[in-house]
This record gives structure tokens, sequence and C-alpha cells, in this order.
């Protein structure tokens, strides 16, 4: 007997060991809860040559005080800001954070070659990679965009170029997808390589227009935009209504994921089904360099110059010397990055009991896209240095003369990838089409009364939240889209009862958000579809 009870008592204890592994996963509260939710993610923006200004400019205003309520639950991005001593120290942990943002850019590829070239014996670079490890293997989410990606993954091959052989080197080795380069190179060692010029790849992308603001001051028109193809099977962008979204690339990598691999990955998108070296709106011709070594010395004195000019640093100067070498010949071939059909946004959980959960992407979807025009290339440039423009964009669509914000345009992407990694459920992750969505409703079966629940972000005006339906008999021709109810308190959560005003059938709904302010109201546009969907089968 006293043995049939310890026994009952080990089976009662490994089942609540399971439950808590289980609520550890996500973040949760009662239906009765009312209060916010902080979400806590470390930005990486500091490394050891500098604050990298990009990471606040782009990334702040996207995430910082960012609140939506689902329900009852509010949630709030809390950012801060972090270097490579923060890791060190062992400030990046599961207690202060829920994930690590690292931007694409200055931060993702300044560490790739500075933690490349020193050797990996140096034990600050070991803390370095070990405090970022076993974050996300403690359950830590990790967000890496364009170079914040090479910096998690290694290569799917051999790396051959001297930039391969550092991002190689600085791989953290905690996740089990790949990055995947035809070629990626830096001009400055490629120079002096028969051929040289065909192992920059990826990274000619990266130098167009960097120092040009051909909008005066806003934006720069660096990379190429083109439309990836979604996957609205997973988690982060089942919401999305298109089959595409624009965005904007600037040399990143494809994603390769592991064969027999132990974590669960999901794709999110794949880069287009035509190779960029065929668009021809976006290829470019290789550049072989011809200046020698007074070419570079010539760089750098211009360089100097153009940093002194801005008020930056010496060791930008340095950075940038390359991209004011003077000396260039146009060739005949063009860049191959030999990224077709392939992953370019992945979302991995780490196989181990604390779930901690990797989202990469190879683009850069906290800057602005654009509509239209074509890359024009340079027969002769007069200052000869690719800061000056080997090739440039034009015929664009003018900001602000298309429908969309184009500066805004795929930031939901960045605040629904990041929610997702720091655990917040993914039927509360924020709202895709303006401030507003529907919840998903689950089960898809309901019966004739249940409650809907709103997805809003919160306004410092007085909010409410219009419900809207329409019903289909055959989930094929539909009704006009009907107000159902207002939600006019979002203090107690956002929801509706919904009784199925045409009985049993097809129902999709969407909202709609309103905010009062003293002098002015502001209404959403609804969406081009439906927000979420149910079938009322009694």
């Amino acid at each position: 007997m006293k043995l049939k009870i310890l026994v009952i008592l080990i089976f009662f204890l490994m089942i609540s060991n399971i439950l808590v592994i289980a609520n550890s996963q996500i973040k949760t509260l009662n239906d009765d809860d009312n209060k916010v939710i902080e979400v806590n993610i470390a930005m990486l923006s500091s490394t050891p040559i500098g604050w990298d200004k990009d990471a606040a400019t782009y990334y702040l205003p996207i995430l910082e005080d960012y609140e939506w309520t689902v329900g009852k639950k509010t949630y709030k991005f809390v950012i801060t800001q972090i270097g490579d001593k923060d890791i060190t120290n062992g400030n990046l942990n599961v207690d202060n954070f829920d994930a690590m943002l690292v931007p694409g850019g200055g931060v993702g590829d300044e560490e790739a070659i500075i933690k490349g070239t020193l050797p990996n014996v140096r034990p600050n670079v070991i803390r370095w990679k070990k405090g970022i490890a076993d974050f996300i293997k403690d359950g830590g989410g990790y967000i890496g965009y364009c170079g914040g990606t090479t910096m998690l993954c290694d290569l799917d091959k051999k790396p051959e170029t001297t930039l391969e052989k550092n991002m190689h080197k600085c791989t953290i080795g905690v996740s089990e997808v790949k990055c995947h380069f035809k070629n990626v190179g830096n001009y400055f060692f490629t120079h002096f390589r028969k051929d040289g010029y065909k192992l920059v790849g990826n990274s000619f992308y990266m130098h167009w227009s960097s120092y040009v603001d051909h909008d005066k001051g806003w934006p720069t028109l660096n990379g190429v935009c083109f439309d990836v193809k979604i996957n609205r099977s997973n988690p982060v962008y089942d919401d999305y209504l298109e089959d595409t979204c624009r965005a904007r690339w600037i040399g990143g990598p494809s994603i390769v994921l592991p064969t027999n691999g132990k974590s669960k990955c999901s794709v999110g998108a794949w880069y287009p089904e035509e190779p960029l070296c065929e668009n021809e709106s976006m290829r470019v011709h290789h550049w072989k360099y011809t200046g020698g070594v007074l070419g570079h010395i010539k760089g750098l004195i211009n360089a100097i110059k153009w940093c002194r000019e801005r008020g930056r640093s010496l060791s930008e100067a340095i950075i940038a010397s390359i991209d004011f070498a003077e000396g260039w010949e146009k060739l005949d071939s063009y860049v191959d990055i030999n990224d077709s059909n392939k992953p370019c946004f992945v979302q991995e959980i780490y196989p181990n009991e604390n779930g901690g959960r990797i989202s990469l992407n190879a683009f850069h979807v906290a800057r602005n896209v654009w509509w239209g025009g074509h890359i024009e290339e340079h027969e002769d440039i007069e200052d000869d240095y690719i800061a000056n423009d080997f090739f440039q964009l034009v015929d664009y669509i003018p900001f602000n003369e298309t429908v969309e914000d184009e500066r805004t345009y795929t930031w939901w992407i960045v605040r629904r990838e990041i929610a997702w990694a720091a655990k917040v459920p993914d039927n509360d992750l924020p709202p895709i089409y303006g401030p507003s969505q529907v919840s998903d409703i689950y089960p898809y079966n309901q019966s004739n009364n249940f409650t809907i629940i709103g997805n809003s972000v919160v306004s410092d005006g007085i909010e409410s939240l219009d419900l809207f339906y329409r019903y289909s008999d055959n989930n094929e021709t539909w009704t006009s889209w009907t107000l159902y109810g207002t939600d006019l308190v979002g203090s107690d959560g956002w929801s509706w009862e919904f009784n199925a005003p045409n009985g049993i059938g097809y129902y999709e709904f969407h909202s709609i958000r309103h905010v009062r302010y003293e002098h002015e109201c502001l209404n959403e546009t609804a969406p081009s579809g439906a927000d979420a969907m149910a079938y009322i089968e009694v």
C-alpha cells in the first residue's frame, strides 16, 4: 500500500514538473488579471568600436514604449541598450531580459569582423560567446537582422574570403541553421587576389548609395527592395493577408535549415524565384579595383575628410576608407548571390526544456521600403570611388506618394518577431494592419454564443473598438461587412459576446479602432480582409 502511495506521489510530482516546464515557455495571465506585462529586450547597440547610432535610430521608434492590449492583457516593450561588457559581465540573463535583439548593419557586421579577427582564445571573446549561448539555452530569445543573423549562425560552406573566415570564427554556435553566401567579401581583402572582385558577392549591395542622401537627408537608398514570399502557416506571419511582402535587403544571407536537426524550425519567408542577377531593374555589374596601394592611401585621405566634415570619428574613417579608395573598372559579368527560392526569415526553438526562441531575418525590415525604380549604373565616375556611387536608384515612386507609409511598412515584422522570440503567446502578437485586429478564434468550430477577443495598440487618447463581421453559408459568397458592436471601455479588456445573427454558417471578423483626442479623432482604416474566422455549427 505504501509503495502504491509513493508511486502515485512520484507520478503527480512528474506531472506537476511537466506543467511547470510547459507554462514557463510562454507568458500567461489568468483571465481576471488586468495589468501590464513588460517584454524586456536587450538591444545590442555597442561594439568595441563604439555605440552604433543606427540601432537607436531605426529600432527605438518601432519598439520603445510600444504597448498593445489583447483582451485583458497588456504587453509593453521595454528596451535596454547593452554593449559587449554587459554580456561578458553576465548581465545578459533570463532574470533581466526576455530576449536579445541584434540589429543589422554596424552592430552585427562589426561584431563578426572584430570577434572573428581576435583569437578565440581571448578570454573576453570566449565569455562573450558563452554569455549569448547560455542566455538562449536558459530560455532567452534571440532576434537577429542581417549581420545579427550571421553573428549567430555558421556558414554552410568552407569559408574562403577573409570576411567569411571572420564570420566563421565569430559564430556563437548555438543555432542549428546555417547562413548561405555564394560569396561575401570585403573589397579591401579581395583587391589583391586574382578575380577577387567575384568574391565580393552580397557585399556589393552594402556599398552603393551608403554615403549619398538622395532625398536631402532621409533616407539613404542602399540595398534593394523586392517582394519576399510569406509563409502564412508560420505563427509570426499567419495574420498577414497577402502572399508576398515588400522588404529591404542590403546584402544579407539566405538561411539553410538542418536536415536532421533537433531544434524545431519554421520558414517565415523565401527569396523571390527570379535570381537577382537576372532582374534587369536590380542587377549590378562586377567592378574591378585598379587603383593599387596609392588608391587606398587616397581612400583614407578622402574618408578622413568626409568624416571630419560630419563630426565622425577616426575609427569610422578607417572603416570607410575602402569605400573612398580610388581606381575602378566596370566588367561585363553580373553579381550573383544565388539565393533564388531560399529561406530569408526563419524561426527556431532551441531543443531543450527551456525552449529558447530564435528569430533570424536576412533583411533590414526596420528600414523604409520603396516601390518601382531601377538601378542605373555609372559609366564614368568623376570622383572614382564607391562612396560616390557606382550605381543608384532612379525613377522610383517618390516617398509619400504611394498609399502605404514607406517608413513603417515592415515595422509589424520587427514587433511580431521580437514578441514571438520573447515568448508572447502566438495569438497575442502585435497587430499587423494598423493599430488593431481580432485575435484568432480557437477552436474554429463554435456554438452559437462565444467570446471574441480584440487586440489593440494602446493610445493616450480615449479608445473604442468596433467589431465587424460578414457571413457565408458556403464559404464562397459573402455578405457585406456589418458592424456588430462597439467596445467603449478598453480598461476592462477588449471583447464581444457574439451570438451569430445569421445562424449556422461561416463568419469572418475584423476590428476598427477609434481614438478621440481633445481636438481630433483618428479612425483606423479597415484591413483588406478578415482578421479571424469561425464556423458556427449549432
